[in-house]
C-alpha cells in the first residue's frame, strides 16, 4: 500500500508523520511507519491474504488540515498482452474435448466425494505482539467507574501520568529505558492518540486488557511498552476514532484454493458417481528425507490413458533439480 500525506491548503507534503495502518477483522493487526520527507507512505502486507478492511490513522504535530492520499491498488495502465499463435489442437483435439466434458461432470459429482472430509477449524492465532506479560479479564474484578479509576487501583504496571496540562498512560518496569519511549496504546488494535479519551470508559465495555511492560520493538518504532485493550462487543467502547482516519476496503494476496485429493482407504466409494480428475495428485511442498528414499501413495481416478509424473526441486546447496516418469492407467 502506497500513497503521501499532505496537509493545508496548498497540499504540501507532511514529513515525519506517523501513520498506523490497521487490518481489521478476525485477525487484527496494526503497524507503524513514518513518512519521509516527501510524505510518502509504503508498507507491504505478505502474511494477509482475501479482501480486509483496514483503518489509516494519521498522528502528525501539524494543525492544519491533514488528507492521506491513497495510490492506486491496481496499474491504471493498459496491458497489451500478445496473443499466441501456437495451434495445441492438431492430433489432440479428441484428448482437449475429453477433458472440457469431464470438467463438467466433475462440478456436478464431485462434490459428494469432497464432503467426506472434515473442514478444518479456525484457530484463533496471538495478536501481533505476541503473548503479553499481563492480561487483565475486567470479570475478574470488582466494578469501577472508568478505566482511569481500574488502572490505578487494579493495574500496577500502568500509571496516569499528568504532565504539561495533559494525562496520559505510562507502562512502568523494571527498566530505565521504558520512559524515554512512549507507550503504544490500543483500543481495538486502532492505536488512541489521546489518552484522556479512553479514561471515563466504563470497564464493563472493556472484556480484557493486555500490557507488555518492556520496551517492545516492531521495525524502526520503539515503544516503552504495549497496553491494548479490546472491547466486549467490538464497538471500541463507544469511543469515536482519531479525526484523521481514513477507512477503506483493499485486496491483500488472493486466498490459495486448497486441492483436495479423495482417499477412498477412510470413505465409502459409491461406484455411480464418477470420479473425472485429470490431475491425481498433487504436493505444493515435500522435504525428502537425506537417509533414503520416500513413497508417495494416492488414488487414479477413473479416466484411463497416459498419466505424467513431474518432481522439481531444490538441493541444499540450492540446485534446482528436476524429474519426470509416466504410468499407465487402464
Amino acid at each position: 500500500i502506497s500513497g503521501y500525506v499532505a496537509g493545508g491548503q496548498d497540499m504540501h507534503s507532511v514529513a515525519n508523520a506517523s501513520v498506523f495502518f490497521t487490518l481489521l477483522g478476525s485477525d487484527p493487526d496494526c503497524f507503524e511507519l513514518k513518512t519521509n520527507e516527501s510524505g510518502k507512505i509504503n508498507i507491504s502486507l505478505p502474511n494477509h491474504s482475501g479482501s480486509r478492511d483496514i483503518l489509516i490513522t494519521v498522528d502528525s504535530e501539524e494543525d492544519e488540515q491533514i488528507q492521506i492520499i491513497l495510490d492506486d491498488e491496481f496499474s491504471l495502465e493498459y496491458s497489451d498482452v500478445p496473443t499466441s499463435t501456437v495451434n495445441y489442437f492438431p492430433g489432440r483435439r479428441d484428448l482437449i474435448e475429453e477433458i472440457m466434458v469431464n470438467s463438467q461432470v466433475k462440478k456436478s459429482f464431485m462434490s459428494a466425494v469432497r464432503d467426506a472430509l472434515p473442514p478444518a477449524e479456525a484457530k484463533p492465532g496471538l495478536p501481533f505482539y505476541g503473548n503479553p506479560d499481563f492480561r487483565y479479564l475486567t470479570d475478574d474484578y470488582i466494578e469501577l467507574p472508568n478505566l482511569d479509576e481500574f488502572f490505578y487501583e487494579l493495574v500496577p504496571s500502568v500509571m496516569v501520568v499528568k504532565a504539561r496540562n495533559r494525562r496520559f498512560l505510562a507502562v512502568l518496569g523494571e527498566f530505565s529505558d521504558m520512559s524515554i519511549y512512549p507507550a503504544l496504546v490500543l483500543l481495538d488494535y486502532v492505536p488512541v492518540l489521546d489518552d484522556k479519551t479512553i479514561l471515563p470508559v466504563s470497564p464493563q465495555r472493556i472484556n480484557y486488557i493486555d500490557v507488555i511492560n518492556t520496551v517492545y520493538i516492531r521495525g524502526n518504532n520503539y515503544y516503552g511498552g504495549v497496553i491494548s485493550m479490546v472491547s466486549r462487543e467490538g464497538d471500541r467502547a463507544g469511543v469515536r476514532l482519531p479525526t484523521r482516519s481514513l477507512f477503506f476496503n483493499y485486496s491483500t494476496f488472493s486466498e490459495s484454493d486448497e486441492i483436495v485429493f479423495p482417499d477412498y482407504s477412510k470413505t465409502k466409494r459409491v461406484d455411480r458417481i464418477p470420479d473425472l480428475r485429470i490431475t491425481l495428485n498433487w504436493i505444493p511442498q515435500y522435504n525428502i528425507s537425506p537417509d533414503g528414499g520416500n513413497s508417495i501413495e494416492f488414488y487414479t481416478s477413473d479416466v484411463g490413458g497416459e498419466f505424467v509424473i513431474i518432481v522439481q526441486g531444490i538441493t541444499e546447496d540450492g540446485r534446482v533439480v528436476r524429474g519426470s516418469g509416466e504410468f499407465s492407467v487402464q
